[in-house]
């Protein structure tokens, strides 16, 4: 049976981040498990949103201050849905999604991944391909993906 000590949360705000912050809750509470909450922010599709992005945009502190702070509000709604007496660190990274989840579960260890089985609209993902489906093929370790 596998023990897992160290479980790592990938969020973005939508429902089924939710609903897999929910889940993991109850896993690390069962497991005695520590939870890492994981909001990453994709710059690129957040300032494509504003205006057209191509390489070298220049993008102010301004609006990257208020990204940051938009993560931010993400991460403390997922940390108010887990039990009070659950363990939880969380961070905000920059990057692409996928990349930056598979690395931080490569360098810090951890037991599982657990997330939300869409984040994008159906269109985007139907274009760029699923985050979730992605980590699954690239993770080190099991995925629970939770609808």
């Amino acid at each position: 049976m596998p023990e897992f000590k160290n479980i790592l949360v990938p969020i973005d705000g939508s429902a089924n981040s939710k609903r897999a912050i929910a889940h993991a809750g109850y896993l690390a509470e069962k497991c005695g498990a520590k939870l890492s909450v994981l909001h990453v922010i994709n710059t690129f599709a957040q300032v494509s949103a504003f205006s057209d992005a191509n390489t070298g945009l220049y993008i102010p502190d301004r609006v990257v201050e208020d990204i940051q702070e938009a993560g931010q509000a993400v991460i403390d709604q997922a940390l108010s849905l887990l039990p009070q007496d659950v363990e939880a660190q969380n961070f905000i990274e920059i990057g692409s999604p996928t990349e930056v989840i598979v690395n931080y579960c490569k360098k810090d260890h951890y037991d599982v991944i657990v997330m939300g089985s869409r984040g994008l609209g159906i269109i985007k993902e139907l274009i760029m391909g699923s985050v979730s489906s992605a980590v699954v093929y690239y993770a080190p370790c099991p995925v629970l993906i939770v609808k």
